[in-house]
C-alpha cells in the first residue's frame, strides 16, 4: 500500500483550480493527473505571489511598509500551495 505524495484538501484556490482543470482535461480525453496539474499550478501561484509581493514592496514607500507586507502575506496565502 502506498500513500500519495501530496494530499489535495480543496481548501486553497490552487486546489480548486487544479480540480477544475483536471476535470476538464478528463472530459476532453487528455490524460492529465490531478497531482501533475496541481504541481504546475503550485509553481505558477508561487511565481505570481512573488511577482505581486515584489511589486507591492517596491511601492511601499508610497503606500506604507506595513500595508505592503500585509497584502503580500495575503496574496501568498491565497495563491500559495499551503493555507
Amino acid at each position: 500500500m502506498t500513500a500519495p505524495a501530496k494530499i489535495s484538501t480543496g481548501v486553497t484556490p490552487v486546489d480548486d483550480a487544479a480540480h477544475v482543470m483536471s476535470g476538464i482535461a478528463h472530459l476532453m480525453g487528455l490524460g492529465l493527473s490531478l497531482a501533475g496539474v496541481r504541481t504546475v499550478l503550485d509553481g505558477l501561484g508561487l511565481a505570481a505571489a512573488l511577482g505581486v509581493g515584489v511589486w507591492l514592496l517596491l511601492r511601499s514607500p508610497r503606500t506604507g511598509l506595513l500595508r505592503g507586507l500585509g497584502l503580500t502575506l495575503l496574496i501568498l496565502a491565497i495563491l500559495g500551495p499551503i493555507l
